[in-house]
């Protein structure tokens, strides 16, 4: 549930990337929303896509829900959908575990979202210490390592 009470950030450290998967030789450069006009995009139920919802509701495009990306993965690679809109990470951890999603294409990012740590406002006076901590680790590669290794090791 997420909070009422406002909250402050810190400085990011991640960034999550949205990206359309496409099946090979299937791929299309997506710059603009109208570039998926007429194509069926496969989505998580509830995840919104700025920019492209408008494409939805006017039926610019069709919107496929399914619970989770491994449905929509599937339906994608069996020919059901045109494109999939998934989290760069998560396709990289499914292509790693199942051998049929190896064919898959990443194409462009569609949407890109600064991580930072949410403070409650009662503890805005850690937030230089968090930022310092942060860039030490940024500095470092740390975060890119810890990154890294939970990638792999999935």
């Amino acid at each position: 549930m997420a909070s009422t009470e406002p909250g402050m950030h810190t400085d990011s450290f991640y960034s999550l990337d949205d990206i359309a998967i496409f099946r090979p030789k299937e791929a299309l450069t997506i710059n603009e929303h109208e570039d998926i006009k007429g194509k069926t995009v496969g989505v998580v139920r509830g995840y919104g896509f700025k920019g492209f919802d408008d494409m939805f509701e006017t039926k610019k495009a069709t919107r496929f829900d399914a619970k989770d990306e491994k449905p929509l993965l599937n339906m994608l690679h069996n020919g059901r959908l045109d494109t999939v809109f998934i989290n760069k990470d998560v396709f990289l951890y499914h292509q790693m575990h199942q051998p049929i999603y190896q064919q898959l294409i990443q194409g462009d990012i569609i949407g890109s979202y600064q991580i930072g740590i949410r403070v409650h406002p009662a503890f805005k006076h850690i937030i230089p210490a968090l930022n310092q901590a942060i860039k030490n680790l940024n500095r470092n590669k740390r975060i890119q390592e810890i990154s890294e290794s939970f990638n792999s090791s999935k």
